[in-house]
């Protein structure tokens, strides 16, 4: 597990679970704070970005708990934070992708101004998150919205697995998907195993309508304005010439679809 310390973080969920304090007689301060934050999620969920939320109140006598598991896994690129009630709030985070858990401590100063946090390429499949909210000497209220997108499942992911199985043992070969609807990329495929000399690169591919092939050596690199346009469905064979290496790009520029590579086929 690995853990940071920052100035805010913010807590979200892929639904809304509101944490909930003692049940007491509602002070003046209570119905302040009860007030704030039925207004400030009325605003959360009117974020079209937004894939959940986390609201509630802290406990002066102890920390407040939640723990929630995605049935999807959320990209979360950005997350805003605010509490209500003086004093500060601190947030023990821990955000689970891949069965690995990131945890993150954060003091947040509780005046209702809201903290956004950016963060880069780091959360693209929280499958988890765990909440601990603090606020020693007083109750506050608190609500972290998480901004992102729910994962997609990937149709074409394991399209060619048992075609990839079947094949010999002769030659280097590689198979996968460019990714979920809305998130699909480019693909690279490397070896740098291969003689020097001409070889054979065979290519098919699925579900999108056409790729585009690059193919490239260390003497030779890949250049995207010499692509060729293939027809998926097609099985492909390209000739190319290796010193010391040879690169493969498939780019399906944005179509959901399976691709395999084969260099120097057997048959």
């Amino acid at each position: 597990m690995h853990r940071r310390s920052i100035a805010a973080i913010a807590l979200a969920g892929a639904l809304s679970a509101v944490l909930a304090g003692c049940g007491v007689v509602p002070t003046g301060g209570d119905v302040g704070r009860a007030r704030w934050l039925d207004a400030a999620m009325s605003e959360s969920a009117e974020r079209p970005a937004a894939v959940g939320t986390v609201a509630g109140y802290s406990s002066p006598a102890a920390s407040v708990s939640q723990a929630i598991e995605f049935e999807t896994p959320v990209h979360v690129y950005a997350a805003e934070l605010r509490c209500f009630g003086g004093g500060t709030m601190t947030f023990d985070l821990t955000l689970t992708q891949g069965g690995v858990p990131e945890s993150e401590d954060a003091n947040v100063v509780c005046s209702g101004v809201v903290e956004t946090i950016m963060y880069s390429d780091l959360f693209w499949d929280v499958e988890m998150i765990s909440v601990t909210a603090s606020r020693p000497g007083a109750p506050a209220a608190f609500i972290a919205t998480l901004l992102g997108e729910v994962r997609q499942d990937d149709p074409w992911a394991g399209y060619y697995t048992e075609e990839l199985a079947s094949i010999g043992a002769g030659g280097t070969r590689m198979a996968g998907s460019f990714g979920p609807p809305g998130d699909t990329s480019p693909t690279f495929f490397t070896d740098g195993t291969t003689r020097s000399g001409p070889h054979m690169a065979r290519i098919r591919c699925a579900g999108a309508t056409r790729i585009w092939v690059s193919i490239g050596s260390d003497s030779d690199p890949l250049d995207d304005n010499r692509s060729i346009v293939q027809t998926c469905d097609t099985v492909a064979n390209y000739p190319v010439i290796s010193d010391d290496g040879i690169t493969v790009m498939l780019d399906s520029r944005g179509e959901p679809g399976a691709f395999m590579i084969e260099l120097d086929p057997e048959d």
